[in-house]
């Protein structure tokens, strides 16, 4: 997990990188960390191809993005109490140079609904990050993003900057609520530079782009049709307390999720 790397300096938006997807989007989440990154904070939450973004609604607040890859994600797990809002809780470690050290516990509230069927993607879209990293090769050291930030190389994503994956062949699985909205028009951006981690689609023939994209370049490449024939949400269960990128190498599933839920509506 990265702090500060993942936001526009003065501007209301989130950066991705080139070729990562945006899934889902949620305003008016509550995250709680705990240790060494104890506090509370309130804001929008992006589901991408590849990691969980967290951008604060403070504007002041020491703590403005959170970048959290799937494959540094252990211990996933929905919390739903009698009363109040589901939410769901795991444990981040650190990424190299992601602004903190160590590890610590999450956990995202949804208080408008949705937190079971973001698990549910997170779930599998972190099962196929995992499978991914057996073959996956890190790109080039001009991805760091807070270096290309620094330089200002980031592009506004051209229209349709995002598109509901509900029918899309790749990403068909991830189910829609009422809260999943529509980012805000022009909030969406991206760096030129491939994401440092695997994500949910194989990284082909592991090529990089040489430069970053034009500005008009889409920051969408269209996902694969396949993923290896690994299945659906659910298809496999797992408590293990390994991060995902160390668990279980060349099996599907890197985190637990309680089985009850994943037939719960």
């Amino acid at each position: 997990m990265s702090l500060n790397t993942s936001h526009r300096v003065g501007v209301d938006g989130v950066l991705l990188f080139y070729g990562e997807r945006l899934l889902i989007f949620y305003d008016g989440c509550e995250l709680k960390l705990g240790p060494p990154l104890k506090g509370t904070h309130t804001g929008r939450v992006y589901l991408t191809s590849h990691r969980v973004i967290f951008i604060n609604k403070n504007s002041s607040s020491g703590l403005l993005s959170m970048s959290m890859p799937f494959v540094y994600m252990k211990q996933i797990d929905v919390k739903q109490p009698v009363f109040g809002a589901n939410s769901i809780v795991g444990h981040i470690s650190a990424e190299s140079n992601g602004g903190w050290q160590g590890e610590a516990e999450f956990k995202f509230t949804f208080k408008k609904g949705g937190a079971i069927e973001f698990a549910q993607a997170l779930i599998d879209l972190g099962r196929r990050a995992c499978s991914a990293k057996q073959t996956f090769r890190p790109p080039p050291p001009y991805t760091s993003t807070m270096d290309i930030n620094g330089a200002g190389q980031f592009y506004s994503c051209p229209p349709p900057a995002y598109a509901p994956p509900y029918n899309d062949p790749y990403y068909g699985f991830i189910k829609p609520h009422d809260a999943f909205s529509q980012p805000p028009p022009s909030s969406l951006y991206y760096v030129g530079a491939p994401p440092p981690y695997p994500g949910a689609a194989p990284q082909e023939n592991n090529v990089f782009p040489s430069a970053p994209p034009y500005p008009e370049a889409s920051g969408y490449p269209p996902p694969p049709n396949q993923f290896g024939g690994h299945g659906a949400v659910g298809g496999n269960v797992n408590s293990s307390s390994e991060p995902m990128s160390a668990a279980h190498a060349g099996k599907l599933c890197c985190c637990y999720f309680r089985s009850a839920l994943l037939s719960t509506a």
